[in-house]
């Protein structure tokens, strides 16, 4: 069976292939439940409008239609950090579709109008 049992991102098993490292695998570092839980909160798609600092969440409605792949995902996780500072857009499709809410930060892509 392809993938790995320990890690999400085992470098053996992200391109579809199989881990034989075995329970000893030290070839990861996100566990299957540590993406889990990233995944419930974090933005799906891989093309989505706001990039990588997507902050929309699991229900995001910014204009993306392509899923994440395994490997994308993990390049996501590795890179989730608090979005710093302030959305700089008056007309931010993200408050738009988040109750007035924007959690991308100061690198928000979502708008086209400055403050």
């Amino acid at each position: 069976m392809p993938g790995c049992g320990k890690w999400a991102d085992c470098k053996c098993a992200l391109h579809g292939d199989s881990c034989d490292c075995g329970d000893g695998c030290g070839c990861g570092s996100i566990t299957h439940e540590a993406m889990e839980a990233f995944k419930k909160g974090a933005c799906p798609w891989s093309d989505c409008k706001c990039g990588g600092t997507c902050g929309c969440g699991p229900t995001c409605a910014c204009g993306g239609t392509t899923p994440k792949t395994d490997a994308q995902w993990a390049t996501a996780c590795k890179g989730a950090t608090a979005a710093a500072g302030d959305c700089p857009w008056s007309d931010c499709s993200c408050k738009a579709a988040n109750n007035g809410v924007c959690k991308c930060g100061a690198g928000c892509k979502c708008g086209t109008t400055p403050k």
